[in-house]
Parts: C-alpha cells; sequence; structure tokens
C-alpha cells in the first residue's frame, strides 16, 4: 500500500531567494574545476590524447598526466 496526500494550497513561505534545501551546488561545483583542469591539461596534447588524471587530482598527479600526455603528443 502506497499511501499519497497532496496539498490543498501552495506553499507560501518564502524561503531564502527562492532557493530549495539540497547541497546540489556544493556538491556538484567540484567537478567543474576537476574537469577544467583535466581539459588543462589535455590541451598540452591538443586535445588529441586523454589525459590520465584520476581525483584526487594533486599537483604532482597533475605534473604526471601533463609529463605523459606530452610524452604520447
Amino acid at each position: 500500500v502506497f499511501n499519497v496526500k497532496l496539498f490543498d494550497a501552495p506553499n507560501l513561505e518564502d524561503s531564502i531567494h527562492r532557493s530549495k534545501a539540497v547541497g546540489e551546488p556544493p556538491l556538484l561545483l567540484p567537478f567543474s574545476v576537476f574537469f577544467a583542469i583535466r581539459d588543462a591539461v589535455s590541451s598540452v596534447g591538443e586535445h588529441k590524447v586523454d589525459p590520465p588524471l584520476s581525483a584526487p587530482a594533486t599537483s604532482e598527479s597533475i605534473l604526471r598526466a601533463i609529463t605523459a600526455v606530452q610524452g604520447l603528443g
């Protein structure tokens, strides 16, 4: 049995800047930084090679990925 009850009227309470109470932006924002770094490393090889970079992208792993892309390009 699955019971569902719908509200009769819309929620009239204001929230902060009409935002939802979810953590999606802080969760997804680091992905954009990681993929920007990955794209920058890929640009070293003129985007012909997929860089061997995985998270966490430390400075050492970024340097290793750049060196690998230069060697393959």
